[in-house]
């Protein structure tokens, strides 16, 4: 019965995590501070396992690893850059070229090479 609220936590946390939409540049001040309150939950989680609070001590480490995450998240700043409409902007740069395909297996050489390895058999015993 104990772990159905931390799993209830863990829960919330992720689908939070999932709402929140990527941002359009580092949040250097709004991540740092997150990053902090993650360390000072996980150093509460610390605390609370020294004096033998397990599940509070759970619920402060949940809160830490989602402050982290998210601090995270926020520090780095966006995942991909805007969608690609597919029309040539002017951006500069090369375009793509097509990777060469390997050449294909010679499976005629390749039995060749194989009937030499073939060597008689003897039965041990």
């Amino acid at each position: 019965m104990t772990v159905l609220p931390l799993a209830a936590c863990v829960a919330i946390a992720v689908l939070t995590a999932g709402v929140v939409g990527p941002p359009h540049g580092p949040r250097l001040f709004l991540g740092a501070l997150t990053l902090g309150f993650g360390v000072i939950l996980a150093d509460l989680a610390i605390g609370a396992l020294c004096i033998h609070h397990a599940l509070i001590a759970g619920y402060f480490l949940c809160g830490a690893l989602t402050a982290a995450g998210l601090a995270l998240r926020w520090l780095r700043g966006p995942i991909s850059g805007p969608p690609d409409d597919g029309e040539d902007d002017g951006g500069g740069g090369s375009p793509r070229r097509p990777r060469p395909h390997p050449p294909g297996l010679d499976w005629a050489a390749f039995d060749r090479a194989r009937r030499g390895w073939e060597r008689g058999r003897t039965p041990v015993g």
